[in-house]
């Protein structure tokens, strides 16, 4: 699992699942705008089918929003470079 921010690797997690029962990992990434899963290896486990393919269920993100304090500060910048150009 790789996870990107602004086309640049910022993560990198390998997790090696089980075939027979689910594997729960929480990633805990913070900070990206893309999130890419690569599926690769694998051993025969004695079950039928080939490929490198997974599933996945119950995936959760949240998006965490600009805290108040910044637009507040972005904005006085803003009315003091008007302010600024007016005078």
């Amino acid at each position: 699992m790789i996870g990107v921010k602004d086309e640049i690797a910022i993560y990198d997690t390998t997790v090696i699942v089980d075939d027979d029962a689910p594997t729960y990992f929480n990633f805990n990434y913070v900070g990206i705008d893309r999130l890419e899963f690569n599926s690769f290896g694998g051993i025969d486990a004695g079950t039928p089918g080939t490929g490198t393919q997974f599933a996945m269920d119950n995936f959760t993100y949240s998006v965490v929003p600009i805290p108040a304090a910044v637009w507040l500060f972005g904005s006085g910048l803003g009315l003091l470079g008007w302010f600024r150009r007016t005078t």
